[in-house]
């Protein structure tokens, strides 16, 4: 502070006084007397004094302790003493700091209070904003069939977690998952306790819809080949008797066989279907033997098992055969049965007609 008296030309003196400057850092806090001494022409000294009143500034703290927060971290309230004062710096509106408008870094928020002297005073805390860690998925993933094996999920940095439908710790189960797409995401927290996140889409695809088309069998062991019908076309048909889209029961050989068709669609997603096809045997058939016979017998009832066949060959009517009719010779008789299955047995037999002695009359004179 400049002092200034009159007449000019005197000398101040007093605590913080130097020339007619009072610097009120130098007197410090209190009452300081200060004196104007003047000494006149005729060798006459007077004085006058003044007290100046000094007073210290007020004491400033914040209250409490702040960060190191996250640049996403949620808007912190600043608290500070005396209140009334104005909080200032990155990221301050009012007394409101927000880390994400702050940004990464080392911040220095400053506390101003100005008390009823007018003397102002100040804090400063520094207040750091940690990064958010970077997090990535390693690798690509999908899409998968419904029926797929586990997948192993990776992403960096190590230690975090994955989340998701079909996880399992660092698994994915396409299979419990399900049909669809599906947002799996891995979280991590880094040694600042920052948290951040990436998450990546993974498709599950359905398996195509397989079916045989038209109904087969059963068969007989000696039937014609089978044309075997499918959709989706394109794919594969395998088992017993086949050969491509063929079935032959006579390769088959008697039994019940499961047939597949498998079909992969344009997503690599395999499925099939089964259906199974009985081959009948052919039943066993026997011609009870019989003859030799001579042309001019009786006529003979034929018998063959099973039972409710039928006979043909010369000589034969229904199940009876008639030497005469068949006449001298070897006859190749035939019993064809057809079973409950529809399928047929033949047997064979040869019968032999002799002819029957020739008799001349003897004539006595």
């Amino acid at each position: 502070v400049t002092l200034d008296a009159t007449p000019a030309g005197g000398t101040f003196s007093g605590n913080g006084v130097t020339g007619n400057q009072f610097d009120p850092s130098v007197a410090g806090v209190g009452t300081h007397t200060i004196t104007y001494t003047y000494s006149d022409g005729n060798g006459c000294e007077n004085s006058a004094s003044i007290d100046i009143i000094v007073n210290d500034l007020p004491v400033v703290n914040f209250v409490g302790t702040y960060g190191p927060y996250c640049v996403d971290g949620a808007v912190v309230t600043l608290d500070a003493t005396p209140a009334g004062g104005t909080f200032s710096g990155n990221g301050v509106t009012g007394n409101q700091f927000d880390p994400s408008v702050a940004g990464v870094g080392t911040h220095t928020i400053t506390y101003t209070y100005t008390d009823g002297n007018s003397c102002e005073n100040s804090a400063t805390i520094d207040i750091i904003v940690n990064d958010l860690p970077v997090v990535n998925f390693v690798g690509t993933y999908g899409p998968y069939c419904v029926d797929g094996v586990l997948v192993t999920l990776d992403a960096t940095p190590a230690g975090g977690t994955f989340s998701g439908n079909g996880v399992t710790g660092n698994q994915f189960d396409p299979s419990v998952a399900g049909v669809g797409t599906h947002t799996i995401t891995y979280t991590y927290s880094d040694g600042n306790g920052c948290e951040n996140s990436a998450s990546i889409d993974i498709i599950v695809n359905d398996l195509p819809v397989v079916n045989f088309v038209g109904t087969y069998g059963p068969y007989c062991v000696d039937g014609a080949v089978v044309t075997l019908d499918a959709t989706p076309a394109g794919g594969t048909f395998s088992g017993n008797g086949v050969t491509g889209n063929q079935f032959d029961p006579s390769v088959a050989g008697v039994g019940t066989h499961t047939i597949t068709y498998t079909y992969s669609d344009g997503n690599g997603c395999e499925n099939s279907a089964t259906i199974d096809i009985i081959v009948n045997d052919l039943p066993v058939v026997t011609i009870d033997p019989i003859g030799p016979f001579c042309s001019n017998d009786a006529v003979i009832t034929l018998t063959a098992t099973p039972v409710g066949g039928t006979f043909s060959g010369p000589g034969v009517t229904g199940n009876q055969f008639d030497p005469t009719v068949a006449g001298p010779g070897s006859h190749i008789i035939t019993y064809t049965y057809t079973d409950t299955n529809g399928c047929t047995g033949v047997d064979t037999e040869t019968i032999v007609v002799t002819p029957a002695p020739t008799t001349s009359p003897i004539w006595h004179n």
